[in-house]
């Protein structure tokens, strides 16, 4: 009755408050932000997200999402509504873009302590005279490699979810210069 009526007239807020209420009480955020969005401040940001998800889904363009709000004909509706989505999209890029960079800083932590014990067991290897001082060396530089390009993959993907070319092309060449090197040490490693 209520979608009915908001084909009909699609100003009618009392009949779109009414579907917001009803998807709310349902728990269907998807489509409480797809009626909410028209209605100034009434959309909460999960909403507005799961809207935004939905649409991504569905592949659908500007049209199309007028028709699914059934959204009335005002240029500073659509606009802010525009706007909203638009706004959730960053939210989630930035979101991505932080889990990417906190996975990489775990990484950098443990790469940094790994250097720290191949540097101290170095040292004490070359006081004792260790036989075996160098392929140890280069296991754990092979090791400190790996984890380095790693680190570097993730701090690159991060900056790309980010849209920051600068650090993206940075760490992709750090990724590539600690892969290289790594296939060097692979023979000495093996030998």
């Amino acid at each position: 009755m209520f979608k009915s009526r908001l084909a009909d007239d699609p100003s009618d807020d009392e009949a779109r408050t009414a579907l917001v209420s009803w998807y709310r009480q349902n728990g269907h955020n998807d489509q409480a932000g797809r009626y909410a969005i028209a209605i100034d401040g009434a959309a909460t940001a999960d909403e507005v997200r799961a809207y935004s998800s939905m649409l991504r889904g569905l592949r659908a363009n500007e049209r199309r999402m007028r028709e699914l709000s059934r959204l009335p004909d005002d240029a500073e509706l659509l606009a802010r509504v525009a706007e909203q989505l638009s706004s959730a999209l960053e939210a989630r890029r930035n979101h991505a873009g932080n889990v990417l960079a906190g996975i990489a800083r775990v990484i950098w932590v443990l790469l940094g302590f790994v250097i720290l014990v191949t540097l101290i067991s170095t040292f004490i290897g070359a006081l004792r005279g260790w036989a075996d001082l160098a392929q140890g060396a280069a296991v754990m530089g092979l090791v400190s490699l790996g984890l380095g390009a790693l680190a570097s993959l993730f701090s690159s993907t991060a900056a790309a979810v980010r849209r920051s070319l600068g650090a993206f092309c940075f760490f992709l060449g750090l990724c590539v210069v600690a892969i290289r090197l790594g296939f060097d040490l692979v023979p000495i490693v093996a030998g």
